[in-house]
């Protein structure tokens, strides 16, 4: 994992709903950018999905009918 990969994976476990752009421009980088970067940290497996926590980030409850 590159070092932008883990500071973008770092910043999706503190808030899992952040947008491309809002990662983009915490990073000074092209939105386009970023998701190459999620892209390949998807193909990893580090990264399930947005609005769903990286598999190392704990316990997540889900409440509904």
């Amino acid at each position: 994992m590159t070092q932008r990969e883990q500071q973008i994976l770092e910043w999706i476990r503190q808030d899992p709903m952040i947008s491309q752009e809002d990662l983009a421009q915490r990073a000074g980088i092209t939105r386009s950018s970023v998701g190459v970067h999620i892209s390949n940290l998807m193909k990893k497996g580090l990264h399930p999905g947005k609005g769903i926590p990286p598999p190392d980030s704990g316990y997540v409850a889900v409440a509904g009918r």
